[in-house]
């Protein structure tokens, strides 16, 4: 829902998100729909969050949900490394969306990863994240 909520603000206010063309579908089913939210959540879930928890103790309150630390760091990086969209020619207002989005995604993801001990659920979450951004996009 929040992937379809920034796809019409981003277009209403004009920035849109695209930035790379527009590449064969089945790139976009293997890279976008399974690669990505395998990948990247292993990365900053399953690595990053897995170890800043060691260390790190305490949460805050997002949304009514108490959320461990650890959990907002990751998002928060998570967020920031897709910056690197400037890079493929992105438009800024579409980089902002998408580090506004992958920062939302982060947190979802990353409360669900405390939560069940589990990479399942932020990979599925990320992965629907990930299909709504991009059967907009498309249509």
């Amino acid at each position: 829902m929040v992937g379809v909520l920034l796809y019409f603000a981003t277009e209403l206010g004009g920035v849109g998100l695209s930035f790379m063309g527009q590449p064969p579908f089945i790139y976009l089913v293997l890279l976008f729909w399974i690669g990505a939210p395998i990948q990247e959540e292993i990365i900053f879930r399953g690595l990053f969050q897995s170890y800043l928890a060691t260390s790190i103790k305490g949460s805050v309150t997002v949304w009514k949900w108490k959320l461990p630390i650890p959990a907002l760091i990751g998002a928060i990086a998570f967020s920031l490394v897709h910056i690197a969209l400037l890079s493929v020619e992105a438009t800024v207002g579409g980089v902002f969306a998408t580090v506004a989005g992958a920062l939302i995604l982060g947190i979802f993801a990353g409360y669900f990863r405390a939560e069940t001990g589990s990479l399942v659920e932020p990979i599925i979450i990320h992965a629907l994240f990930n299909v709504t951004g991009i059967v907009f996009e498309i249509l």
